[in-house]
């Protein structure tokens, strides 16, 4: 068990949390009278902040202050979100295993330290998901994906199953209807373990190629983005390799004898769109199969 976790946990029990390398949580408690709020601080209360133009917006957690919340959880850059046990509990298995068996004290905090997967941003993207608010505002250009993958890499952590969900039906309405990038959704797919959102990313209407001018492409300019062939090491790197493996051998399977992908801009638009659902279709039916399987 680790440390942190001691004082709250009875002597005899077992714990099934994650890896303590995963988990570096502690729970300090913060008694006080009903008729008061847990104060840590000016700058930890729900403040608004100055954009580079000198605008003031809303903080990531001016929507969660709420005078009925139970539990406080203080995000990595210090901001406090007042949220409720019985959302967090039905949202994520860690948070139920942690407050089910480490205190049932009333306004409580869970201070949260990973810099990367539990700043601001990301704790108010999660509890939007949590509280069945909007969904995610899903970027359309590839320098707009901003903290997309920490916010799956926070799901993961957190095995919060309900969020995941609702974020990947958002994933798929936003790719079918949207100028997004299909290669950041499909890596985001991979990420997730999501073959239904990796099909829908080579499905989608939009096309996207290297610019010349892109490093990343090593010189493989004016290609489509999902023709892996021409992607750098590491971009393909960052994908599964049982999903590298599925986009080649669908997109050979379609076009034998020949690169599918070369050349796109200049086919035929419903027979490009035809291709791409050809490809789409078997790269489904080879992540099923058992070749493909973990």
């Amino acid at each position: 068990m680790h440390p942190q976790f001691a004082p709250f946990l009875p002597s005899t029990f077992t714990s099934n949390f994650p890896p303590t390398s995963l988990i570096q949580h502690a729970f300090i408690h913060l008694p006080c009278p009903s008729t008061t709020t847990p104060h840590i601080g000016e700058e930890s209360s729900a403040k608004k902040a100055k954009t580079d133009q000198g605008n003031v917006e809303e903080a990531p957690n001016s929507a969660y202050q709420a005078e009925d919340a139970d539990i406080t959880l203080r995000s990595s850059d210090g901001l406090e979100f007042k949220a409720h046990k019985y959302i967090l509990k039905a949202s994520s298995k860690t948070f139920c295993d942690m407050l089910t068996l480490g205190t049932n004290d009333d306004n409580a905090t869970i201070e949260l330290t990973d810099t990367r997967i539990e700043d601001s941003e990301i704790m108010k993207q999660f509890l939007d998901l949590a509280y069945s608010k909007a969904m995610v505002d899903f970027p359309l250009e590839k320098a707009e994906l901003g903290s997309l993958p920490d916010l799956v890499d926070f799901f993961l952590k957190y095995e919060a199953t309900f969020p995941m969900f609702w974020f990947k039906a958002s994933q798929q309405v936003f790719i079918s209807t949207s100028e997004v990038d299909p290669l950041d959704m499909f890596m985001l797919g991979a990420q997730l373990d999501s073959v239904d959102v990796c099909a829908t990313a080579i499905r989608c209407e939009s096309d996207r190629e290297w610019d010349t001018s892109d490093i990343a492409t090593n010189g493989a300019g004016r290609r489509h983005v999902l023709d892996l062939t021409a992607l750098s090491l590491p971009l393909m790197e960052r994908i599964p390799s049982r999903y590298v493996w599925a986009l080649l051998r669908a997109s050979s399977a379609v076009s034998p004898g020949e690169n599918v992908w070369h050349d796109w801009d200049k086919r035929e638009s419903n027979w490009w769109v035809l291709q791409k659902r050809k490809i789409a279709k078997e790269f489904e039916s080879l992540m099923k199969s058992p070749d493909c399987k973990k």
